[in-house]
């Protein structure tokens, strides 16, 4: 009976991989980076969903935008035109079928990690004048969106309004997000409301009271 060299299929696997990495960092620089405001180096677009109005977005270095994402600057929309900026900045990994769409602003700052499914909006549509069908009603402009660095973001999350998350912020999966949270904290829920936060003293996570208040058990 033949062994099988788990060896050699291992530097097939990382040869072939690194050869798909080459191409799609190519088809990025060839295809997406003259048409964006910024791309930066080492990053890689890998197909896209959609992409409208490249010319207000911003993607620093070293980030991986991975397949069928749609990134929305939104200009005309129901009788109004809107001017929507978006930032990406280094060093920041997207996941599968991620959604940013800005009517004013989305920011996201170095190190990021967002996991697949995640939808970032600034705005809502308007629906007060039931005469006029949704698809076609102005935007209500909700503020600026705001990523802080280092952040974690899990799967299936939405995230909506004039919002800021703090430094190191994670945001567990399914999560619905409507307002701004501070730094070194665990969010999770519907809407989304603070589990867990980091103690400086004692280097560690720890779990929160209804007041928001770190409990004495170490989690």
């Amino acid at each position: 009976m033949q062994s099988y060299d788990f060896g050699v299929n291992k530097m097939i696997f990382k040869f072939l991989s690194k050869i798909r990495s080459i191409y799609k960092l190519f088809i990025t620089i060839i295809v997406y980076k003259p048409i964006f405001n910024l791309i930066g180096a080492k990053t890689i677009i890998d197909t896209p969903l959609k992409i409208v109005n490249a010319q207000n977005i911003e993607i620093g270095n070293n980030v991986t935008i991975e397949k069928y994402a749609t990134i929305y600057s939104i200009g005309e929309y129901g009788s109004k035109t809107y001017n929507g900026k978006i930032h990406i900045g280094n060093n920041v990994y997207i996941n599968n079928n991620c959604n940013l769409t800005a009517a004013n602003k989305i920011s996201i700052d170095d190190n990021v990690v967002i996991a697949a499914n995640v939808s970032f909006f600034d705005f809502n549509h308007k629906y007060s004048d039931i005469n006029t069908p949704v698809k076609y009603s102005d935007l209500d402009i909700l503020g600026e969106l705001l990523i802080s660095k280092n952040c974690w973001i899990g799967m299936n999350v939405v995230i909506v309004g004039n919002i800021e998350l703090g430094e190191n912020c994670i945001v567990g999966a399914n999560s619905v997000v409507t307002k701004s949270f501070p730094k070194n904290t665990v969010i999770a829920g519907n809407p989304a409301k603070i589990i867990k936060k980091y103690d400086d003293t004692d280097k560690r996570w720890k779990k929160v009271n209804k007041q928001g208040n770190i409990l004495d058990e170490i989690q």
